[in-house]
């Protein structure tokens, strides 16, 4: 009987410690992920200067690119370590979402949800979040990712339009149309 009770024990005790490895190893997983994915959101941020400067890249009157091209990155797409790679890479804001530091929307919610968000009006590039177990766990990840300092994970938009250049507003083609850009398949 006394062994039986030194095997439950130790069974007990083995059971313990895998859980515990098993959360840090978890823990440290979500930890690269997360440095992945704000090394990523800087590689994106950077190529945006550089292109800004380009003379060979459409730009808006602000001196900012249009548009993300993934051939900006031919060796790797930069990846949102967060989220699974199999939805779209990049959100281009338009219209009211110009004026916007951050998505309104900042964690992905289903397959349509991109990866990142860029406005071409500010030239900021986000990284969204995966839904976690609370919206305090999600926040948190959002911004450090972003290394910003939000309070909430879904923002409005500004209902009215600022008053802004008018070359400016030529960059709203679309009015409420969001430009997706999916990298190719080959990648």
């Amino acid at each position: 009987m006394r062994s039986l009770r030194v095997i439950l024990v130790l069974v007990l005790a083995s059971g313990a410690m895998l859980s515990y490895w098993w959360g840090q190893k978890a823990m440290e997983a979500q930890e690269r992920a997360i440095t992945e994915t704000r090394r990523a959101v800087d590689i994106i941020s950077r190529e945006i200067r550089i292109r800004s400067l380009s003379e060979n890249t459409p730009t808006n009157e602000r001196g900012w690119p249009l548009t993300i091209d993934p051939s900006w990155f031919p060796t790797m797409l930069p990846q949102n370590a967060l989220l699974d790679p199999h939805r779209a890479w990049l959100e281009v804001a338009t219209g009211r979402e110009l004026y916007l530091e951050h998505p309104p929307m900042r964690w992905v919610v289903d397959e349509r949800s991109s990866a990142f968000w860029y406005n071409p009006g500010l030239g900021i590039v986000r990284a969204r979040v995966p839904v976690s177990v609370s919206d305090r766990k999600a926040l948190d990840q959002y911004n450090r990712v972003n290394r910003s300092s939000i309070t909430a994970l879904i923002a409005p938009i500004p209902p009215e339009v600022p008053e802004v250049p008018e070359a400016t507003l030529a960059l709203e083609e679309e009015e409420e149309q969001s430009v997706v850009i999916r990298p190719s398949q080959g990648r």
